[in-house]
């Protein structure tokens, strides 16, 4: 026979599994103990008349219940599979199954268990055990919904003094509005300020990048031009500094040679000077006696003169 799991039929019954768990213990319902998938002991369920038609009501069908299902292992039978477990019989298969998880074997074990359950049963007692179930069941969801309610004023209560909070501070904003709005055009001005200063230090960052650049080609240029013009250079540098010892030498043998030059030059200098002064010695006793001879001339004729400027009768009177 399949069954399923108290979960199903606390959905089918629409109970909590405690209750669905404590009518396994009053033997209400019929049911085995096997461990899961974890080795934890769990109920399965053989289903009655009433657990079939509360599938079918929840869920349509068994089939469609079953495919709900997350663990197809929590509802493994379909329709045709249904075997429905009267209420007489849930006594005798509790007696079955009592007998089977009995260990030792003990034949007196199994008669005290068959004569304890073929007693009546005080249905009294479980009718009032399940309707204080089901009160609970009931009372539950109402405690839960005034707690959600409570919760939910508790909530809109913080929420009107946060509004009353909110406007407070609108208010207090509203009247410093002006003061905001001068430090608002001051943060404006700044931010501009700063939005220039930007700008400017962008151009300098661009111009010396411009400058880099030019560097960077100007020290590749001097870079090719040492690899390619200083041999070059040098080569010339060589042939000049040959040409200029060459020159050196040369002049140092034109300085001796005037040198030489010189020394002849004084000598004949000094023999020029000599041969001058002697000149000039002459030459002023030649002038001597010339400037001798023009006063000589000089008198003559001043005599001559005197004699011309003479008037008549004084050369008449012999004067």
């Amino acid at each position: 026979m399949k069954t399923i799991s108290v979960k199903q039929v606390a959905t089918a019954l629409d109970i909590t599994p405690r209750a669905v768990i404590y009518r396994l213990e009053k033997n209400q319902l019929r049911g085995t103990q096997s461990p899961n998938a974890f080795g934890k002991q769990e109920w399965r369920v053989y289903p009655t008349k009433e657990i079939v038609e509360g599938l079918k009501r929840n869920s349509g069908t068994v089939e469609q219940a079953r495919k709900e299902a997350i663990d197809t292992s929590e509802f493994d039978f379909s329709p045709e599979d249904i075997e429905i477990v009267e209420a007489s019989a849930i006594h005798e298969g509790s007696t079955e199954t009592s007998s089977e998880r009995n260990q030792d074997g003990s034949t007196e074990a199994t008669e005290e268990l068959t004569s304890a359950y073929r007693e009546p049963p005080d249905w009294q007692t479980m009718a009032r055990e399940t309707a204080k179930s089901m009160a609970e069941e009931l009372v539950r969801p109402l405690g839960e919904i005034i707690k959600q309610q409570q919760e939910q004023l508790a909530e809109q209560q913080e929420q009107l003094i946060q509004r009353d909070l909110l406007i407070e501070d609108k208010n207090r904003q509203l009247k410093l509005l002006p003061d905001f709005q001068k430090e608002a055009e001051q943060t404006r001005k700044q931010a501009e300020s700063k939005e220039l200063e930007a700008i400017a230090l962008a151009k300098q960052i661009e111009a010396m990048k411009e400058l880099e650049h030019e560097t960077a080609l100007e020290v590749q240029r001097l870079m090719r031009l040492e690899k390619e013009t200083l041999p070059n250079l040098e080569k010339h540098l060589e042939q000049e500094r040959l040409d200029k010892e060459r020159a050196l030498a040369e002049a140092k043998s034109q300085i001796a040679d005037i040198e030489l030059s010189k020394k002849h030059a004084e000598e004949a200098r000094a023999e020029l000077e000599k041969s001058l002064l002697l000149e000039i010695a002459r030459l002023k006793e030649d002038k001597e006696e010339q400037s001798k001879a023009v006063q000589d001339k000089f008198l003559v004729l001043t005599e001559k003169l005197e004699k011309l400027d003479k008037p008549w009768w004084k050369k008449m009177l012999g004067g």
